[in-house]
C-alpha cells in the first residue's frame, strides 16, 4: 500500500511537468471499412513514458488527470495535435480520412471546449467533419438537456458524434434517438461474448445503430472469425489487433503509403 501511495503522488507531481514540457504523445489505432477493407482512418490514443516510471497506462493517469484538473488542457492538446496529424497526412495520400479523439466528461462540460473546436477549425483549416469527437455511452445519460445543448454547438461547427463503449450503459432509445450523434461504437464486450457464447447482443446492437442511420464501428476486433461475422452484418467499419495495433506516426505514413 504504501508503494502504491508513493507511486500516485510521484505521479501526480510528475503530471504537471508532463503537460508541461510536453511528455505526452499519440498513437493511431487504424479504423478499417468493413466490406472493401480499407483504411478510412484512425483514433488517437494519448500515451505517456516517464523517465523512472517507464510506460504509464492511460487507465492510471487519466483518472488523476481529471482530479487534477488537468484533463482539460491536455485534452485540448490531444484534439489539436490529432487534427494536425490528420491535416498532414490526408495531404499525403490526397484522400478523404478521418480522426477520432476521446472527449472526457470534464473537458465537454468545460466553458472553453466550443472555443476550442472553433479555434482548431480556424487555424487548420481543416474539414471538422473528418474529426469524430467521442464521449462515453454514461455521458450522454447525465444531465441530458445540458449535454444536448452541448451536443448542438458542436454540430453547428461541422464536427462529428460517436457514443463510445456502447451498450455498456442504460440507455434510453427515446433519449437515444433526439442525440445528435453520427456514429456507435460498439464495446468490445460484446465481440467477445460472441465469440464465447454466439450472442444475438452483437447483432441486436449493430441493427439498432442501422435503424438510427448512425455509423456503427466494432472496436477490438482481434480474431478472424469475428471479422467474418462482422461482415454479414450491416456494421460499417472496425478497428482491432487483427489488423493493426495502435501505431507511431512514422508507421502510420508507411501504411497509408503502403495503401495509397
Amino acid at each position: 500500500m504504501d508503494d502504491a501511495f508513493s507511486r500516485q503522488i510521484h505521479i501526480e507531481k510528475a503530471l504537471y511537468q508532463a503537460l508541461e514540457e510536453k511528455h505526452f504523445y499519440l498513437e493511431y489505432q487504424p479504423k478499417y471499412e468493413l466490406k472493401t477493407d480499407r483504411l478510412i482512418g484512425f483514433e488517437a490514443l494519448l500515451r505517456w513514458h516517464h523517465d523512472e516510471l517507464g510506460q504509464i497506462p492511460p487507465s492510471e493517469f487519466i483518472p488523476l488527470a481529471e482530479e487534477m484538473a488537468l484533463i482539460v488542457p491536455i485534452n485540448n492538446w490531444v484534439i489539436l495535435e490529432a487534427a494536425k496529424q490528420l491535416k498532414a497526412w490526408q495531404q499525403l495520400v490526397d484522400r478523404p480520412l478521418s480522426m477520432a479523439v476521446n472527449i472526457s466528461p470534464n473537458q465537454f462540460r468545460s466553458d472553453s471546449f466550443i472555443n476550442t473546436l472553433r479555434n482548431i477549425k480556424q487555424q487548420l483549416n481543416l474539414n471538422p467533419s473528418d474529426i469524430i469527437l467521442e464521449i462515453t455511452e454514461s455521458l450522454v445519460m447525465q444531465q441530458t438537456d445540458e449535454i444536448i445543448a452541448r451536443m448542438d454547438q458542436i454540430k453547428r461547427l461541422d464536427y462529428r458524434l460517436s457514443i463510445d463503449d456502447f451498450g455498456t450503459g442504460f440507455s434510453s432509445l427515446q433519449y437515444l434517438k433526439s442525440f445528435p450523434v453520427d456514429e456507435l461504437k460498439i464495446d468490445k464486450v460484446f465481440l467477445d461474448d460472441w465469440l464465447t457464447s454466439k450472442s444475438h447482443l452483437l447483432d441486436v446492437i449493430v441493427h439498432l445503430g442501422k435503424s438510427l442511420n448512425l455509423h456503427v464501428v466494432a472496436e477490438g476486433v482481434e480474431h478472424q472469425e469475428m471479422l467474418n461475422h462482422l461482415k454479414q452484418t450491416a456494421c460499417d467499419s472496425f478497428q482491432g489487433f487483427l489488423y493493426a495495433k495502435p501505431l507511431p506516426p512514422i508507421e502510420v505514413v508507411r501504411l497509408l503509403t503502403d495503401n495509397h
